[in-house]
């Protein structure tokens, strides 16, 4: 079904061979590295697009701080009500702004933006590698990078993955994206940074829709996808009114760090629930392994009910959207539930994007779910998912495909989609942009300088000192100096600018993701490290922070109104990150290198 190669494999005569038994020279390995088409991509492209969905205020006003004037076709999402500050920086930049209630931001990408062939920067992951395109999630600081300095990178880690074989009738891209993750599981870093490649004789049994869905369903597995591209991506691309498409395949012999072997005919359909997951053709066969995954799922949320053994599986809610939200998802999900009813608490399906939502209701498909029962939304965010039920009121959420969701709702008990009798979709929507094309402002150039409005510019940071006293506070504050007491791993990127413009000088956390650790340093504030959190309210002296920047001990003590205890902190500062520090933000960095060429 699926085989991961954790070494070095080469693609040659059509299969994937394992880099101790292919016997190349150090020579033809640097050939075959550069035959991927990662390489192919990022060696053609000395520019790129860009596409900004995350905090794009912040990052604008970074920009701006930047002096930039100009950027590369970029599109900006909003989520909010637009603003004359989002409306002047997509006049100054001549960028598309669209707001988020009309799509998904990587399914506008893929039906209106992104080329065949070329590198499109991200804030987010936002896949439109099914389209032969490569869309790097290199974060704020990157987009601030390549927006000042112009650099790309020229390589990246890859891993192939061979297709083959057909998937079964009932079978959609979340079993198949389940069922990579099975595996990956046991290998928690093998698809971290790298870009998986798709290819092999099973690619043309996969229509875009499932391909596109495959790639949203993975993206917080590895950095991208990019998939080798053929008519039905020629297709795609010209029934979205472009000519965009690019031709794109590895060049045997290429060389990859991993590979991952797919038979498409062996995947059953699978459900999903945290890190468990399992079969659901098992499952049915073997209901205790099951019992056992949601006794699990109940403990993790406060309930101690035990569960009655040889109980069947109850799905009392479906949601179907965000990446599974397609046409053909919609289109198979009403021929499953055509002239049937669900259960009667409900479920709910929604579009990945206004256009496919006007193609569901054009074709009949909506009001076939209506029918049924289903509450049929325009465009939802959430993923797909599934509540299952034990002895009444005992519900957990699972991870099913939109399939399986449908015809369970419609047996009443949990089944995967395979038993389903229903017309498999073998077209794509009829594609209209006019939502697009009315509602989608795009810039002219014509603003000089950013309105901003309510919104202010960022204003010059100073280096961080030497040394400074200041209050932990959890819910920062006021204009003196603090530390803010970091409990969460995730925040906005724009957080951290808000903080030290607000005061901050450093944040205290048990521990850092890499993403939040790099957001407080890109802004000059010091990611510090207790073994015991201070309480907030604490005032800490911490002195000695330059030499700490260099390798050396970072002194601090407790100040309290009748004495000074040593205080334990730790900082960790890599190659490169001290600079950052001293000049008091990565723009500033970046600003005193342009005054020094």
């Amino acid at each position: 079904m699926v085989k991961i190669i954790r070494q070095g494999v080469y693609y040659m005569e059509g299969r994937l061979v394992k880099e101790a038994q292919a016997f190349m020279t150090s020579e033809k390995k640097a050939r075959a590295v550069q035959n991927t088409m990662t390489h192919a991509v990022l060696s053609a492209h000395g520019g790129s697009r860009i596409a900004l969905a995350g905090d794009i205020v912040a990052l604008l006003r970074a920009l701006d701080d930047l002096g930039i004037a100009s950027l590369p076709p970029a599109v900006f999402f909003s989520g909010s009500d637009d603003t004359a500050f989002l409306r002047s920086a997509a006049e100054r930049f001549r960028a598309c702004l669209v707001s988020m209630d009309l799509c998904a931001p990587q399914q506008y990408l893929r039906e209106a933006f992104a080329e065949g062939g070329e590198v499109l920067l991200t804030d987010l992951p936002l896949p439109c590698g099914a389209l032969g395109a490569l869309a790097l999630p290199c974060g704020e600081g990157g987009i601030l990078r390549y927006a000042a300095c112009g650099a790309l990178p020229k390589e990246a880690e890859t891993v192939a993955v061979l297709l083959r074989g057909t998937p079964a009738d009932g079978v959609g891209p979340t079993d198949i994206a389940l069922a990579i993750r099975k595996e990956l599981l046991y290998f928690h870093d093998f698809g971290r940074g790298k870009i998986f490649e798709f290819f092999g004789t099973g690619l043309n049994k996969l229509s875009m829709d499932f391909r596109c869905a495959i790639s949203d369903a993975l993206k917080g597995d590895c950095l991208s996808t990019l998939w080798a591209t053929d008519g039905r991506t020629r297709e795609y691309f010209l029934r979205h009114g472009r000519e965009s498409y690019a031709p794109l395949a590895p060049v045997e012999p290429a060389y990859y760090s991993g590979g991952i072997t797919l038979d498409l005919s062996r995947i059953a359909p699978m459900i999903g629930l945290g890190d468990h997951i399992l079969s659901l053709q098992a499952a049915l066969e073997d209901p205790s392994a099951a019992l056992a995954m949601a006794e699990a799922a109940i403990r993790a949320r406060g309930g101690s009910h035990p569960l009655p053994k040889g109980e069947k599986l109850r799905l009392v809610y479906g949601e179907v959207g965000g990446y599974a939200g397609t046409f053909e998802t919609v289109a198979e999900c009403a021929e499953i539930l055509k002239e049937r009813r669900i259960s009667p608490a409900g479920g709910m399906i929604s579009c990945i994007s206004a256009p496919v939502a006007r193609a569901a209701m054009e074709r009949g498909y909506a009001a076939q779910l209506i029918d049924a029962g289903m509450c049929f939304e325009r465009m939802s965010a959430w993923p797909t998912q599934g509540f299952f039920a034990f002895d009444g009121d005992m519900e957990a959420p699972i991870v099913l495909d939109a399939r399986t969701i449908a015809a369970s709702l419609a047996e009443g008990e949990l089944v995967p989609a395979t038993q389903a009798e229903y017309a498999r979709c073998r077209e794509g929507e009829t594609f209209s942009d006019a939502c697009y094309r009315h509602r989608v402002i795009i810039g002219s150039g014509s603003a000089a300088a950013l309105d901003y409005g309510t919104v202010w510019p960022i204003p010059a940071f100073a280096p961080v000192p030497d040394e400074v006293t200041l209050q932990v506070l959890e819910e920062p504050s006021g204009d003196d100096a603090f530390a803010v007491l970091h409990t969460a791993e995730a925040y906005a990127w724009g957080d951290a600018i808000a903080w030290r413009e607000r005061g901050a000088v450093a944040a205290i956390a048990l521990s850092y993701s890499e993403k939040n650790r790099t957001h407080l340093i890109d802004w000059g504030i010091l990611p510090l490290t207790a073994k015991r959190l201070p309480e907030a309210g604490t005032v800490l002296r911490i002195t000695n922070i330059h030499a700490a920047l260099a390798g050396g001990e970072l002194r601090a003590v407790r100040l309290t109104s009748r004495s000074e205890k040593p205080f334990s902190l730790s900082l960790e500062i890599r190659e490169g990150e001290r600079e950052v520090l001293l000049a008091g933000s990565k723009n500033a960095l970046i600003k005193a290198g342009r005054k020094q060429q």
